[in-house]
């Protein structure tokens, strides 16, 4: 399901890496993605032209979030779930998901420059990046968190000149 996702044809994702239990930069993450995602869901209630944006609300039609637990011991399906509750997610806009095999996710996190150290007292140092991956779930660009509004802003663009 993480693949299909990520690959959508005319689609673009913005990613970022949590996990539930973050109680410092997984919550501005949070934030971010929720401000994220109240903006797009404008976009999809707008007309095809949209008013509020240089590119058309139908781009931000192709956007979609992703937040990706990278602690899949302890974020079960439940605890995503009850996650998003917290953030009121919507899944036509946001969608939660792990990769339980530690290897794997190991992987996925080195193959995008994710850095995640255990610090020892059963939490995680790690950076707070968004990460904008193109309908080809190639990684594309890759914003500090700091960057919500020109990472939302390029993902928009970029789902105007993917779509046909």
């Amino acid at each position: 399901p993480l693949a299909r996702w990520l690959a959508a044809p005319g689609a673009v994702t913005v990613v970022d890496f949590i996990y539930t239990r973050c109680q410092t930069v997984c919550l501005s993450l949070g934030s971010s993605f929720a401000q994220m995602q109240a903006s797009l869901q404008h976009d999809r209630a707008a007309g095809p032209t949209g008013t509020d944006h240089a590119v058309p609300a139908s781009a931000g039609r192709q956007v979609r979030l992703l937040s990706i637990s990278f602690d899949g011991a302890y974020d079960t399906p439940a605890q995503l779930q009850a996650y998003g509750q917290k953030l009121q997610t919507d899944p036509a806009v946001w969608q939660l998901a792990r990769v339980p095999d530690p290897v794997q996710s190991a992987a996925l996190l080195r193959s995008l420059g994710v850095v995640v150290v255990p610090d020892g007292r059963g939490d995680y140092e790690h950076n707070a990046a968004l990460l904008v991956v193109d309908g080809r779930g190639r990684l594309v660009r890759i914003f500090d968190q700091a960057e919500q509004q020109l990472a939302l802003d390029y993902a928009r663009d970029l789902a105007q000149r993917q779509t046909p």
